[in-house]
């Protein structure tokens, strides 16, 4: 049975904090309860549970991270007052008297061992400086009333954050923050108990859809500007003008701002005597490659060095950070795994652990050493949270696959950063900083024309989507910033070659200034190059597109098992190809000639192949399922069948879903190029509506109850068969 609500309030104490008033404490409570799943009494929910809530640990992570909220708010609201910074400035002028006089009667010699401390208490009693810093505290009530108190309001921030991470993950709702904060706001008992039932159901999406919104933010949905804080901090400044550079990454610099303001309202709690528990700083980083996950885990590992907020040994790797994957910690034979996740741990201690496509630790159910991994990790990071911190980097969705692999794991990594993917401007930005940092200037007379061509080209290149793109969608492997670093190399060796090529007498060195200028031509022929690429790989004879088309097509992939895979890469390509064309096939007509065809013509195999499958012909899932309801008898026990028919079932119905999930809405949408069946996409989609009908007769016939233990039989038979 999961620990009762109360527990938190014990924890609590044990922190030294204090709670403003019943306001806070009501929602302190109800905060556990929706994060948890905990109940009031061991009475109410007897036989539930919520393996990932963590119990102990989710009640503290809960206090930690109300207060990160209070630290920000405390730091704001007091941290420039005059009479809070001398309190604190008095408070360590005594500290460090104190420690004085302690060090003072430790070397007398002619005090006996015995005496010491009521020496010290006598020394400390007579002292004049000590007397009179201690007659100086005229706020010291207010001061530490501060630093202790907990208020509803960053209670209530916390939960609005957590319940906005979690439905962003799973839902597509309009103003979800506003939504959510405006059910926070309200204080009526019976309104949260049906928020806090629809918010924890599975209909948790539609359900949030139907709420009303705040008609504008307040302090509640509003943050404060922790990051502009560190640039006050002298200490930080390289790693705040190292981040303040970056471009992008808003979010993050803004929650780099909040670890500082964390670590400051520690060391002034700490300064005033209040107990101060170890906290655990491991983080995830989500996001997709390329948006600036290691080049930040570096500068957190300065500034949580530089904070002091790791107290781990020396630090041997670049800035504190060890970098490691699945190579580095799991081993190919059994008993050799655990040793060696301690190793690079320790090897991290004071300092950062970075794991790079941390998914990749356990790539299934069946895999022993990496669950001995990440069992082993696990153990490692609860035991030395205050000498070291783990950052788990990857795919935020894979990401979550790991998490959810053991229930611990999440409860043990309470910061979570997402990493945006870059938009167009941030990306053609980017790229104009690798033209400053090797001082490669465009020729004046080429500088509008070369700048529209490289824009293009990071756009088809990257996927990228711009701000003011509605329904866009970036694709998860362009690389980001990586994608930008090999755009400008492109163009940089075309601009090389030409400068080769253009030298008379073959020295580089005697050409002027301005003939060592990149133009316009030098982008178009990078261009050139990669379009010839890509045309070449999917549109070609041997190409994708090709493949597509041919008997069997993206359909022989999911009956391997891939189907997610090919669905995902196949609207990529979709959106890939429309955008291509559209941006360059005017003026690359040569290098796209053939394409158009073999695009309608694949897009013509799919919804050939949805029309075969999902329509009323011969072999159609729909007649499958009519030779089974004939063959079943007068009732489902008399139902004959053979493995042979289920298995042709079970692919008909596989073939089925992955079709009917191949042109979603958004897709049909798409505007193709000119030259293409403008509908073509529509109808697939429209056609599998019809897949979908069919796949739900499928679900409700009657010969399904007898078949689905006979289904689970013949798809093990297969898989050993294909082992």
């Amino acid at each position: 049975m999961r620990r009762a609500c109360e527990h938190c309030e014990s924890a609590l104490e044990d922190d030294d904090y204090l709670l403003s008033d019943a306001h806070a404490e009501k929602w302190l409570q109800r905060t556990v309860e929706i994060k948890t799943g905990c109940c009031t009494s061991n009475d109410e929910c007897e036989g539930t549970s919520r393996r990932d809530s963590g119990n102990g640990r989710a009640v503290r992570n809960i206090l930690e991270a109300s207060q990160r909220e209070m630290s920000s708010r405390v730091v704001t609201t007091f941290g420039q007052k005059s009479w809070f910074q001398d309190a604190l400035k008095t408070f360590q002028l005594i500290k460090d008297r104190k420690k004085e006089i302690h060090e003072q009667v430790k070397n007398d010699g002619m005090i006996a061992a015995t005496r010491k401390a009521e020496a010290r208490k006598d020394a400390e009693n007579k002292d004049a400086d000590l007397l009179r810093l201690q007659g100086n505290l005229q706020h010291v009530e207010a001061t530490k009333k501060a630093v202790q108190e907990m208020t509803n309001l960053e209670i209530r921030k916390m939960l609005l954050n957590h319940l906005v991470e979690t439905l962003q993950e799973l839902c597509d709702v309009k103003d979800l923050q506003l939504k959510i904060a405006k059910m926070i706001v309200n204080e009526d008992d019976d309104e949260w108990e049906n928020f806090k039932e629809g918010v924890t159901s599975d209909g948790a999406c539609e359900y949030v859809a139907t709420l009303e919104a705040l008609e504008s933010h307040t302090e509640l949905t509003q943050d404060h500007n922790m990051f502009q804080e560190m640039s006050r901090n002298e200490a930080l400044k390289e790693v705040y003008d190292e981040l303040n550079q970056m471009i992008g990454l808003d979010s993050i610099k803004q929650s780099m701002g909040q670890l500082y303001a964390t670590s400051l309202f520690r060391s002034w709690r700490k300064l005033l005597g209040f107990e101060t528990q170890k906290q655990s700083f491991h983080m995830a980083f989500l996001g997709n490659p390329g948006t600036g996950k290691t080049h930040v885990a570096k500068i957190v590992g300065k500034m949580l060095i530089n904070l002091g907020l790791i107290d781990g040994g020396v630090k041997k790797s670049d800035h504190g950070v060890h970098m490691v994957t699945r190579a580095d910690l799991v081993a190919g034979y059994l008993g050799q795994t655990a040793p060696l996740v301690v190793k690079h741990v320790q090897e991290s201690m004071g300092g950062v652990m970075f794991v790079d496509e941390a998914y990749a630790l356990v790539s299934g159910e069946g895999d022993d050493f990496g669950q001995a991994a990440v069992d082993t990790l696990i153990q490692e990071m609860e035991n030395k949270r205050d000498k070291v911190v783990i950052i788990l980097a990857g795919y935020e969705k894979n990401m979550d696959r790991l998490f959810n692999f053991n229930p611990g794991f999440k409860s043990r990594v309470p910061f979570r950063f997402i990493f945006p993917d870059y938009t167009c401007e941030e990306l053609t930005d980017v790229a104009q900083l690798y033209f400053e940092q090797t001082s490669l200037k465009i020729a004046p007379a080429s500088e509008v024309e070369a700048k529209q061509m490289l824009k293009k080209m990071i756009k088809v290149s990257s996927a990228c989507c711009d701000t003011t793109e509605h329904a866009c969608h970036p694709n998860p492997n362009s690389g980001n910033a990586r994608t930008v670093r090999n755009v400008f190399e492109a163009i940089v060796q075309k601009f090389a070659v030409r400068l080769a090529d253009g030298a008379s007498d073959g020295d580089i060195d005697r050409m002027t200034a301005e003939e060592k200028q990149l133009i316009a031509t030098d982008v178009q022929e990078a261009i050139k190059d990669r379009v010839e690429g890509f045309t070449s790989s999917v549109c070609g004879a041997q190409g994708t597109l090709a493949k597509i088309s041919q008997e069997g097509g993206l359909v022989s992939n999911v009956l391997l098992g891939s189907e997610t895979n090919v669905v995902s890469e196949f609207q990529q390509l979709v959106r890939l190809l429309i955008s291509s064309l559209s941006e360059f096939g005017n003026t690359h007509r040569d290098s796209f000639d053939g394409c158009v065809d073999q695009f309608q013509l694949a897009l013509q195999s799919i919804q050939s192949k949805m029309e075969t499958v999902c329509g009323n012909g011969v072999g159609s899932l729909e007649s499958q399922i009519d030779k089974l309801e004939g063959a079943r008898g007068t009732t489902p026990s008399s139902f004959v069948f053979d493995t042979k028919t289920l298995e042709t079932m079970k692919q008909a119905a596989d073939i089925a879903r992955f079709l009917h999930k191949l042109v979603d809405e958004d897709l049909s949408k798409e505007v193709l190029p000119p030259g293409m069946d403008a509908t073509i996409l529509q109808s697939i989609f429209t056609t599998s509506k019809t897949c979908k009908t069919r796949l739900n007769r499928l679900a409700t016939t009657m010969v399904m109850a007898p078949l689905t233990s006979a289904l689970k039989s013949v798809t093990s038979m297969k898989v050993e068969s294909f082992e």
